[in-house]
């Protein structure tokens, strides 16, 4: 009987050690646990929080940029328009004082059709009663290309001093820039023409000085386009009566 109690008392006491070896077991567990979480986030959730910061400032700087490119665009086309404009307004305000006389030779009109990189590169030259300056001078338009940058630009030939050297001197002015087009045409009452030569002397030999009036409009067209921000270039245009176009040397001579 004895025996058997000690038995008993053995198995309750190996119980016991086992249910506090357990006990403390599952304490230090639930401690690790709790000492992990409290030391910080694990190198998986790390990643996975940069992976997804990244992923919202990619989008964040893309619709930036994308905002920041199309506000650039539109001042770049803005100060394209004011270029245009202003260019266009003061070479209609020159055409439209246009003048010749059969008195004075150096009082020409010429007006040449001519290209350029497969574009329009036209020029005009002609005596203007409205260049800004007091008397009558020498305006002549035409498209020079910037070597440095490989720009062109409308140029603008302004001479006080009209002389018998009709297609040189003066001072040459940038008027417009990323012109990669100029074109002129000229109206006659009936009919459009490419070019217009009013040149009572004729020294010039490669034009046909068959006109003895300036025309009654000039239609003038420009082509602006900067290749780093421009797919296709943009068209201005404008067209300019000239009051003077009644005056005619053939009938000054006949007189």
């Amino acid at each position: 009987m004895k025996v058997k109690d000690r038995k008993q008392k053995t198995e309750i006491d190996l119980y016991c050690v086992m249910r506090d070896a357990y006990c403390v077991e599952k304490k230090k567990t639930q401690y690790s646990i709790r000492t992990t979480h409290d030391e910080g986030f694990t190198l998986i959730e790390l990643i996975i929080a940069v992976l997804i910061a990244a992923l919202v400032v990619s989008a964040v700087y893309g619709s930036f940029q994308a905002g920041l490119n199309s506000w650039k665009n539109a001042q770049f086309k803005i100060e394209l328009y004011q270029n245009a404009r202003v260019a266009l307004e003061q070479m209609s305000k020159e055409i439209r004082g246009a003048f010749i006389s059969e008195k004075n030779s150096y009082y020409k009109f010429i007006g040449k059709d001519a290209a350029y990189r497969d574009s329009d590169a036209d020029m005009l030259d002609f005596i203007s009663t409205s260049s800004g300056l007091n008397g009558l001078c020498e305006i002549g338009y035409f498209i020079d290309d910037d070597l440095d940058s490989d720009v062109s630009n409308l140029e603008r030939r302004c001479d006080s001093t009209p002389d018998d050297e009709f297609l040189e001197g003066g001072t040459i002015d940038l008027l417009a820039m990323f012109v990669v087009g100029l074109n002129f045409k000229y109206f006659d009452g009936e009919e459009w023409k490419d070019s217009w030569v009013v040149d009572e002397n004729g020294e010039d030999e490669s034009l046909e000085a068959e006109d003895k009036c300036l025309p009654k409009a000039i239609e003038i067209t420009l082509s602006i386009q900067n290749p780093e921000v421009q797919q296709k270039p943009l068209i201005f245009s404008t067209m300019v009566s000239i009051p003077t176009s009644t005056i005619s040397l053939e009938e000054d001579i006949e007189e």
